[in-house]
Order: structure tokens, then sequence, then C-alpha cells
């Protein structure tokens, strides 16, 4: 009889656990149903359960984005472009304090930040596409005359040219005929396609390798933002659909996922190892499409390595898959005065993000860095 009692006192707090973890789980997926509808998707572009949004969701979800650039000489057509996430958008530090500011002002050249916080590898390429496409709108609109098309099929045309797959064309057809998603694209883009970029500056944090999606990568990483990602399929990078990542596990998978999965997987030298490559694989497939759209005018490609955090284990050999002759890994770690794990380093807000220490101390030296490298 007591054992009966105990085993259906355990059978009990079982059910009533499982109750109250899918009811949060029901919540959850609540919360990121109504951000999909806040964003302006219709209901019926909402699937039920998987919570996929349209892709044009993602370019409404930049709105919000105030770039911060930074203009010493607007006569000058030279420009550095600066892409990453929140580390190189100055998150939680004043503008005057970011390797933006700092960088424009050494090399006294422009500089065009289009960081995005929470992203990476992924959303760096698709703002290469972006390019790409403006770029071969402009080369088609000049040989157009304005009674032989308009823009809109100038548009449709350029982007039936760049050989995407039936997929991603569908989502830049999208995008393009999207009239709000469009002028934010001209807005914010159009401009850089007429500089003459000399660098592209991309910083690297560890959780990265984290936010880049292979096959392989159990879909257990949730962040409450709009996010998407890549597959590789026949030498391409075909774009998944845009998705709302956050609240579809439950928490004891949570806690599974915590203990057993990113413990044994996700921090694992193999799992780092495969998505390593990937990741230098996008690194160089963006490098192309840019040497296509600036004529292979840009000089080099610096990653900054900012490799402060304990578990960044297997982040130190970035150029393993790169050639020497296009790209430079600088370490953060090496171009400041002291440790970079010393609370300086960081911003008091959440400390984690670089204080304005960081780039006062590092810009010189990454600016040393590349001219020694341009002699």
């Amino acid at each position: 009889m007591k054992k009966k009692i105990i085993f259906f006192n355990i059978l009990f707090l079982i059910i009533l656990l499982w109750v109250v973890d899918y009811s949060v789980f029901e919540i959850r997926q609540y919360q990121s149903y109504q951000s999909c509808l806040k964003l302006g998707i219709r209901e019926e572009n909402i699937l039920r359960n998987q919570y996929f949004c349209k892709i044009t969701s993602f370019i409404k979800h930049w709105l919000e984005y105030i770039y911060q650039d930074s203009i010493v000489n607007s006569n000058s057509n030279d420009a550095v472009l600066l892409l990453g996430c929140s580390f190189m958008q100055g998150e939680g530090i004043e503008f005057q304090e970011s390797f933006s500011y700092h960088l424009s002002k050494l090399l006294d050249i422009n500089t065009y930040n289009r960081a995005l916080g929470g992203r990476g590898i992924s959303e760096m390429y698709f703002q290469t596409q972006i390019l790409y496409i403006l770029s071969t709108i402009e080369k088609m609109k000049n040989n157009c005359s304005n009674d032989e098309c308009s823009e809109q099929d100038v548009i449709n045309k350029a982007i039936k040219s760049l050989s995407f797959d039936k997929k991603t064309e569908k989502y830049f057809m999208e995008i393009f005929n999207d009239k709000e998603a469009k002028d934010f694209i001209y807005k914010n883009f159009s401009p850089i396609i007429d500089k003459n970029i000399e660098y592209i500056f991309y910083i690297y944090i560890d959780d990265h390798i984290r936010r880049y999606y292979t096959r392989r990568e159990p879909d257990t990483f949730y962040v409450d933002r709009l996010s998407f990602k890549y597959d590789k399929k026949n030498n391409q990078f075909i774009l998944r659909n845009p998705y709302f990542s956050p609240y579809r596990t439950l928490y004891i998978f949570e806690v599974l996922r915590e203990k057993f999965i990113k413990k044994n997987y996700l921090d694992s030298p193999k799992y780092y190892e495969e998505n390593l490559y990937m990741w230098s694989q996008l690194m160089l497939k963006t490098k192309e499409i840019f040497d296509k759209i600036y004529n292979n005018r840009i000089k080099k490609y610096v990653i900054i390595n900012y490799n402060n955090m304990l578990e960044n284990k297997y982040s130190y050999n970035l150029m393993k898959y790169l050639p020497e002759d296009s790209f430079i890994v600088v370490n953060i770690s090496d171009l400041v005065d002291d440790d970079i794990n010393l609370k300086k380093y960081v911003t008091p807000w959440d400390n984690y993000h670089p204080s304005r220490f960081v780039w006062e101390e590092a810009t010189p030296k990454i600016v040393k860095i590349i001219k020694e490298n341009q002699e």
C-alpha cells in the first residue's frame, strides 16, 4: 500500500509538472505569434505551431535600427564598411566611444556601420546579397531608358539575373515589392554602393558559431527576435524561412539542452570544427560577392576576434580556411593594455559588451596593423 501511494504521488507530480510546463510553452508560443502580428504580418501568413514569418518582416524588423555612420568628409568617396553584431554596433556605449567613430577619425575616412545586434555571419551574407541586387539594379538602370521599362521591371530583372535558387529569388522578390521594406533598403544601403569601400570589418564572437545554422545543429538555440539561417546545398547557400525562433521548447527540454546537448555537443570541439568550416565558407562567399560589387578594389577583409569569453575555446584559428592574402584576423585580447577579462573592458549595464576602454586602446593598434599590411 505504501509503495502504491509513493508511486501515485510521483505520477501526480510528473503530470502536474508536465501540465505547468506545457502551459508555459503555450503562453510563450502565443507571445511569439503576437510578435509576428506586431510587425504587421497578416495572420494568414503566420503558420501556426511553427510561427514562420514572411521575409519582409525581417527587413521591417530592422526599421527600429538607426545606423550611426561616421562621416568625416562628405566630399570623399572613400569609405569603410562595418558588419557584425552588437559588439560592432556599439551597444551600451556612446557613439563617440565606438569603434566606428575611432576608426573614422584615425583613418580619416567615412565609416558605414551596418552591424545588427544579436546577429552574425548569416545576416552579413544576407546584407551582402541586398547590396549585390542594388548594384545590379543600378547597372541595369544605366542601360535602360525610362521609356523601355519601369523601376519594378528593372528590379525584377536584376533579381532574376543573379541566379539565386528559386526559394531565395522568391524572398527577394517579396522584399523589393514591399514599399516599406524597399524604401528602408534604398535609404540605408544604396549610398554604400557608390562608395569606394577600402576595408570591410567584421567582428567575431564565439556565439556566432552557435548562431549559424547547419543541418547537424539541434534546433534548440532560441532568442526573442526575428532571425533566419542558411542551408548549404549543391554549393549554394539557400535561405531558410525567416522565423521567430523563441519558445519552441519546453522548460524541461531547455534544462536538458543546457546540461547535456550544450555540454556534450554544442560546446564540443567537433561541433566547432564543423561549423567553423561552414562559417568560413559563408565568409568566402560573402567576399566573392563584395569583389563583384566593388570590382576587386577592397584592400582587406579584417576580422576582429573578440576573444574575451571564458567559453571561447575554439575560435583562435579563424584563418584556418581563409586565404591570408585577403583576410586579416586581429585578436582583441592582444590589443588592449591589460587582461581583456577585467571589468573595465565591459559595459557596466550588462558586464558583457565592449566598453569605451576597449576601442580607445585597440583601435589605434588595429589601424597600425592594416597600414603595415598595405606596405
